[in-house]
């Protein structure tokens, strides 16, 4: 089985590797991780490989908190590449109905470079990210996800032509889990200035640890 999993991850990673742009976040269920619970996420979208893990500070009957920190890190090619890590804590609310709702705060951090043929040479951008996330068990084994994240900016980079990621921004992430081990997600960026507004498909791996 995980050779299927990792046969599945490369492939995804050459059918889109003709797309340039950041993929700066993932999709991420609204549950709480249990209290010294911790969990570690590895996936990609399109150049994107990320790497995310996780930990459960409180939960209860209604209200759950858990912490995380994901790190993205794109496949070099010869007008395109970045890297971004995004530290966040997420507050989730209905933790015993089947469908539940978090929200939460993070900091995100992006590097990004291209050629001389967009004008652009390199960005550094850091952004506050306001996240939605939304969660509904359809099964005990089957779940559906959507998030949304918000990035306002901190401090941009100037740069000679104008990019979605130099001014605030919102990425939208749905995805279905089964067993909470494999997600099948995908990913698309908003913003007034953005080109690349389409859906990218995803794959997402989740290990489990308990403490």
């Amino acid at each position: 089985m995980p050779k299927i999993f990792v046969i599945l991850i490369f492939l995804s990673i050459l059918l889109n590797s003709c797309i340039t742009f950041p993929v700066v976040s993932h999709t991420e269920g609204a549950s709480t991780l249990p209290g010294r619970n911790a969990k570690l996420s590895l996936g990609e979208y399109a150049r994107e490989i990320f790497l995310s893990s996780r930990l459960g500070i409180y939960k209860g009957n209604f209200l759950g908190i858990d912490s995380g920190i994901s790190f993205y890190y794109s496949l070099p090619s010869s007008d395109f590449f970045c890297y971004s890590v995004y530290p966040d804590l997420k507050i989730s609310f209905f933790q015993n109905d089947k469908s539940k709702f978090g929200t939460g705060l993070g900091i995100s951090f992006l590097s990004l470079y291209y050629t001389p043929i967009s004008q652009i040479n390199s960005q550094q951008n850091l952004y506050y990210v306001l996240p939605m996330y939304m969660e509904s068990e359809i099964t005990e084994w089957f779940s559906f996800i959507l998030n949304f994240r918000f990035f306002v900016p901190i401090i941009c980079s100037e740069v000679v032509d104008q990019t979605p990621y130099n001014k605030s921004f919102i990425t939208m992430n749905a995805g279905v889990s089964f067993f909470n081990l494999v997600t099948i997600q995908g990913y698309m960026l908003a913003s007034p200035s953005s080109e690349n507004i389409f859906p990218v498909p995803g794959i997402q791996l989740t290990y489990q640890v308990n403490f």
